[in-house]
């Protein structure tokens, strides 16, 4: 493309963050199945959960999770603008960083950072860890490098309230449990219990199937947490027909047409993104990248086999989601035996069990049989 901008003047010189067609792709949003349920259920939760109580949206890597919380920043945005007050209520939006070694500590990993965040970006955007970690500002709301974990968790408290926070939304929360097994996992959990226990704010956590023994911890923080499977599309014929909804609007919505037959194709892009939105989004975006690359004007199916993932690269999504799967399959069964140990409700049997014999008013009981 003559008119393509020079990479290397644009990596020297910052006049652009980004090629405006690929800009351009990322602003869309393509149908998925499951963002419009789970995004509702988010809000219900915001809305009407208990102050003790969070919520955890689980699915494997390239699910589609940080989209969804990007959707649900944009709606509460949308929706304060339209019917908005003088004070709406706001979404935090925060990505939690990884610690470099050791166990996690909530101190420096998640509650200083925070404070920080707060006082360097507009709480509307999403707040990255890892580029506001530094030492703390100085000044009321910055904290000092001598500020212990309960005075940081304090200030984050005090943030959350006096911005009207309603909710916060943290991806990658499984880092969480990172470094951590045993009762360190333990320690980690239970302070997630009481951190939620301290505010009004709502927390609902983005994380991959590492996070699901939080549900099984023990009844104190188990009980708390609504869980929200988020997962690909299934390998049957309806969700082969989602999958397909999914991959038209992205070929429909690209910045440049597609030189290859989707139906031809569609079964081959499954496969290659699992069946996750996530990663086929991130497919596509690659392939937009190597055309651009090549200056091409559309993107061919050569283009998409350039930029797919390997076998051994989408084999850990793959375990990732089999893992899911299972713990969800796991989690219906349990419910489906409570249901069947449940005792029936009065002036109702379940199915196979005889109605109970009833006594005349001051009749004396049968012992015979």
């Amino acid at each position: 493309m003559e008119d393509d901008p020079d990479p290397f003047k644009l990596l020297v010189t910052g006049e652009l963050a980004e090629h405006p067609m690929i800009a351009k792709f990322r602003e869309g949003k393509a149908p998925h199945h499951y963002w419009e349920k789970s995004a509702k259920t988010v809000a219900y939760r915001l809305l009407y959960a208990p102050q003790d109580e969070m919520t955890a949206v689980i699915g494997p890597t390239a699910s589609g999770k940080t989209a969804l919380s990007n959707e649900i920043c944009r709606r509460v945005e949308r929706a304060a603008e339209q019917f908005g007050q003088n004070r709406p209520p706001r979404i935090v939006r925060i990505n939690l960083r990884s610690p470099a070694s050791g166990r996690f500590d909530w101190s420096k990993d998640f509650f200083k950072p925070v404070n920080n965040a707060f006082s360097l970006v507009p709480h509307e955007k999403k707040i990255s860890l890892d580029a506001v970690r530094r030492p703390p500002i100085k000044g009321p709301r910055g904290g000092t490098p001598r500020q212990s974990a309960d005075e940081a968790e304090d200030e984050m408290h005090e943030h959350l309230s006096a911005q009207n926070v309603i909710g916060v939304l943290v991806d990658n929360a499984q880092h969480i449990r990172k470094a951590a097994s045993g009762k360190a996992a333990a320690d980690n959990y239970d302070k997630l219990k009481c951190t939620s226990d301290n505010t009004r704010s709502h927390f609902v956590l983005f994380a991959t199937s590492h996070l699901k023994d939080l549900l099984a911890y023990n009844g104190e923080v188990g009980r708390r947490v609504l869980y929200v499977p988020f997962h690909g599309y299934s390998y049957d014929e309806t969700g082969l027909e989602r999958f397909a909804q999914a991959a038209v609007w992205l070929a429909e919505h690209a910045p440049l047409p597609i030189a290859f037959s989707l139906d031809d194709r569609l079964q081959e892009i499954f496969v290659g993104s699992l069946g996750e939105i996530g990663a086929l989004y991130a497919w596509f975006e690659r392939a937009l990248g190597h055309v651009i690359i090549r200056a091409g004007r559309k993107i061919s199916w050569d283009d998409m086999l350039s930029t797919a993932l390997t076998k051994i690269q989408r084999s850990g999504i793959e375990r990732e989601a089999v893992d899911l799967k299972s713990f969800i399959v796991e989690l219906e069964k349990a419910k489906a035996k409570e249901e069947e140990n449940r005792p029936p409700t009065k002036g109702k049997r379940r199915p196979g069990v005889p109605n109970p014999r009833r006594l005349p008013l001051g009749g004396d009981l049968d012992t015979a049989g």
